[in-house]
């Protein structure tokens, strides 16, 4: 009860003003908040008859409460009622079972590469 509650005041809060984002821009970002606070995050981008979902990050004191399946829902069902019927998402290995719990197949890896600058003394 607790999930479909907060999924319901997400969606109130947030998707009051997506299908008008969504509509300009193909792209639009839920915010997961908690007594105040910002707990997760999530971004869905459509193109080419698509919908995918990406940046799903929860704070570390807040996982393992389902609000990564919540958001992710939140984004994935905002695409179906627009008339996507495919979904797709990068994801890591924190978010691997969430998803497949969700019905997310794996395809293929793809390598994601990080450069940092170097820190001033560090090397």
């Amino acid at each position: 009860m607790r999930i479909l509650s907060k999924l319901l005041n997400l969606t109130m809060m947030v998707l009051a003003l997506s299908p008008l984002v969504l509509a300009i821009t193909g792209s639009a970002c839920w915010l997961y908040v908690e007594h105040g606070e910002p707990v997760a995050t999530a971004s869905l981008f459509l193109a080419a008859g698509v919908a995918g979902v990406y940046f799903v990050f929860t704070v570390e004191e807040a996982r393992r409460q389902g609000i990564g399946t919540t958001i992710t829902l939140a984004a994935l069902r905002e695409a179906r009622g627009m008339g996507y019927e495919t979904g797709v998402l990068g994801s890591s290995e924190l978010g691997y079972s969430v998803y497949r719990r969700l019905g997310f197949e794996e395809h293929c890896r793809i390598g994601v590469y990080e450069w940092r600058p170097p820190t001033p003394g560090g090397g």
